[in-house]
């Protein structure tokens, strides 16, 4: 999923003008808030005749998991309970189809995003199911959330590598 959005009519239709050719550059003019998280990396210096500016570039477009759970319906799943055939949206806004059910902290999901991969997921990536035709949160187990606090610092670029020790 790449925009948050009330109005889920807007959304798809979106979705689809960008799935078609998502190099153009084109203006979003919604009726409805709009809300998604980017990953950037800093591009090359740009010299214009009266300024000098660095562009961000952005590298990810995601999903911001705080608005869209009103999407979510009120029930919850845990992440241990979803079954092969399960259609799941992820923490980046990818979706996937559950390929073999959760083991601990991974689970095998055919990811649907540039290219279509299968491959291991973990656990605290996945954010919602669909059940029933609508969207339900992912909610991890005591262990998998163990897990997420562990290995989020790596993932969130917070962790300072002079502190690990190797054996």
């Amino acid at each position: 999923m790449l925009l948050s959005i009330d109005n889920h009519q807007y959304y798809y239709a979106m979705r689809l003008r960008i799935s078609r050719c998502c190099h153009v550059i084109r203006a979003l003019s919604p009726s409805d808030k709009v809300v998604f998280g980017v990953r950037a990396r800093l591009g090359e210096l740009q010299k214009l005749p009266h300024e000098s500016f660095v562009p961000l570039v952005a590298q990810e477009i995601m999903l911001d998991e705080t608005a869209s759970s009103e999407h979510y319906a009120g029930t919850k799943i845990r992440a241990d309970q979803l079954k092969k055939g399960a259609r799941v949206r992820m923490r980046n806004g990818l979706e996937a189809i559950v390929v073999k059910e959760c083991e601990g902290n991974t689970l095998i999901a055919k990811v649907f995003g540039a290219f279509t991969e299968t491959g291991s997921v973990y656990a605290h990536n996945i954010v919602a199911t669909e059940a029933d035709g609508k969207w339900v949160e992912v909610e991890m187990t005591e262990e998998q959330a163990r897990f997420y606090r562990e290995v989020q610092p790596f993932f969130d670029g917070n962790i300072n590598l002079d502190t690990i020790k190797c054996k």
